[in-house]
């Protein structure tokens, strides 16, 4: 499956995904039987075991900062380049619909529009129509600087994949998914704090306030393991690397508002409360619930 399959499932904060994280937050803790309205301020009203519940929902980045996430401004703007350019290659022969590309650049700073422009446009072309894949097959070529002296530029290699029948996948800078996850206790201050601010806005009161942070685990860029392992990436395959004696990071977060704080990691499929005190309340892969320490019990 091509890396950029990512790129398919990237929403835009909307609220029907928003309404989906809760949703699938509550069935992995076993709650079924529940009422949930759209609202602003929190973003929902809900009902659960006869209680009133304000719930906010975000999202976790590694590198999120007080001017946001730099890596998923880049993906999003990675994104709308690829739509782009696929649209354009397509127009040039409707056999490059099949074609996925990742493009391996070997300089750090590119201005990746610039492809777009007919003269490193015209190369990448003539790369494609040299080196098309049959059906279901791949090739990885190096740029030759004589050959594409444009795009040989700021061009290492271009992974090739003949996608046929598919025609969905987006080409692909390999950047995005290389290096290591960052366990970034400070970004989820950050992300609590800038939470904590916007809840002076808040008129109505609740039995319980969430805040659920989802971390969606598309990517090593919004990846939460709440433990001192070390992830990397290897191709499509997320390698994680357990120290002799596993730590689990004790972070419990106080907040004026907020009466329980989740942090949710879907690649691990586990499920931490940050406040009013830290605990793993959900484990996938040990198939555990921690029913003691559940926000609201039958």
């Amino acid at each position: 499956m091509p890396a950029s399959e990512i790129l398919l499932t990237i929403q835009s904060d909307t609220k029907e995904e928003e309404r989906e994280i809760i949703i699938q937050f509550l069935s992995r803790l076993q709650y079924s039987k529940y009422t949930l309205n759209d609202f602003e301020c929190p973003d929902f009203d809900m009902k659960l075991n006869n209680r009133d519940i304000g719930v906010e929902v975000t999202k976790y980045y590694t590198d999120f900062g007080k001017k946001g996430s730099a890596k998923q401004k880049k993906i999003s703007e990675w994104k709308k380049f690829s739509e782009e350019l696929k649209a354009n290659l397509g127009r040039i022969n409707s056999q490059n619909d099949f074609v996925y590309g990742a493009i391996h650049f070997c300089v750090n700073s590119v201005r990746h529009r610039e492809l777009l422009n007919n003269a490193p446009f015209n190369e990448l072309v003539s790369l494609i129509e040299n080196n098309r894949p049959d059906k279901n097959e791949s090739k990885n070529v190096i740029i030759s600087k004589e050959i594409y002296p444009i795009i040989g530029k700021y061009i290492g290699s271009v992974y090739l994949l003949n996608t046929f029948p598919e025609t969905k996948y987006l080409w692909w800078d390999s950047s995005l998914q290389s290096g290591e996850v960052v366990n970034n206790r400070n970004a989820v201050r950050l992300i609590i704090e800038k939470k904590e601010r916007a809840s002076k806005k808040y008129k109505r009161d609740y039995f319980q306030k969430w805040l659920i942070i989802y971390a969606g685990g598309l990517g090593l860029h919004d990846m939460y393991l709440g433990t001192s392992e070390r992830v990397y990436r290897q191709g499509k395959i997320g390698v994680i690397e357990e120290s002799d004696s596993v730590q689990l990071y004790q972070d419990a977060y106080k907040s004026e508002y907020f009466s329980h704080i989740f942090i949710w990691d879907k690649y691990s499929e586990t499920i931490f409360l940050l406040s009013p005190y830290f605990k793993k309340i959900f484990d996938y892969g040990k198939k555990e619930i921690y029913v003691n320490h559940l926000p609201l019990k039958d």
